[in-house]
C-alpha cells in the first residue's frame, strides 16, 4: 500500500512538470519502501541487508525518496553518527486516503 501511496505523490508531484507521465518505480525503491513500511525506521546498512541491492543502489534509491519525500530522515538519538530513514506522514496520509476511497493512479 505505501508503493501506491508513493506512486500517487510522484505523480502529483510530477503533473506541474509533465502533463501526462506514467509512473513507474524501479524496483529497488519498490523494495526500499516495501522494508520500510514492514520493519520501520531502518539505517540505510539496515536497509541495504534487507532488499540485498549494492550500497549505491539503495542509497539512489533513498536520495530519490528523500526528494519526493515520501521517505524522511531520523535522527539516532543514542548514536548521532547514524541515520534512520522512515516513510513520511504524507505516504501514511495518501495511504488512510487509498483505503477510505480508492484514488485513481491513471
Amino acid at each position: 500500500m505505501a508503493v501506491e501511496a508513493a506512486m500517487y505523490i510522484i505523480k502529483n508531484k510530477e503533473k506541474t512538470k509533465v502533463k501526462t507521465r506514467n509512473v513507474k518505480l524501479p524496483p529497488s525503491i519498490e523494495q526500499v519502501i516495501t522494508v520500510l513500511e514492514k520493519e520501520g525506521p531502518l539505517s540505510s546498512s539496515e536497509i541495504i541487508k534487507k532488499v540485498n541491492y549494492s550500497t549505491r543502489t539503495v542509497r539512489y534509491a533513498l536520495k530519490h525518496l528523500l526528494d519526493y519525500e515520501i521517505v524522511e530522515k531520523q535522527p539516532n538519538l543514542l548514536d548521532m553518527r547514524r541515520t534512520y530513514y522512515k516513510l513520511s506522514k504524507k505516504v501514511e496520509e495518501v495511504k488512510a486516503q487509498l483505503l477510505s476511497s480508492p484514488l485513481k493512479l491513471k
